[in-house]
């Protein structure tokens, strides 16, 4: 049984709504783009900007052939204000290579170059973009 008049009942529903939302964390939204790889595989990067003023990158790299899974990679990063990191990997053979690469600061921009490729017996197969993906981070 509640007592509460129809106003004051909405009224502290809202409130309550308010407090939690305060705790929750902030909504994040993100840029993508995508671009197809020499090779056969698909490029796609995810640029968002996350709490504590940096900027999160996600580069995915989907293969389509399952004979050739990546099992390597070499990559550059480069932001709008000039930091470049360069990535070198040696992973399991996987047909979805991921990795995250979180930067200081608030990015507007990341340019990704590079490759990824296939080192077997029979020689080497490459993935690469033929030009740097450029993602808008804002």
């Amino acid at each position: 049984m509640n007592n509460q008049s129809p106003k004051t009942f909405m009224f502290n529903k809202i409130s309550v709504a308010l407090i939690i939302s305060l705790f929750l964390p902030q909504p994040s939204y993100a840029a993508i783009n995508r671009d197809i790889l020499r090779g056969g595989a698909l490029g796609i990067v995810q640029c968002q900007h996350i709490r504590g003023n940096k900027t999160k990158i996600v580069w995915q790299v989907i293969v389509n052939d399952s004979n050739k899974p990546i099992n390597a990679t070499h990559f550059y990063f480069q932001t709008s204000d000039g930091v470049l990191r360069d990535i070198y990997s040696v992973v399991s053979p996987t047909t979805n290579y991921q990795t995250t690469e979180i930067f200081d600061g608030l990015k507007q921009t990341i340019n990704i170059s590079g490759e990824a490729y296939h080192i077997s017996f029979s020689g080497v197969y490459r993935y690469y973009l033929q030009k740097p993906l450029v993602v808008q981070c804002d």
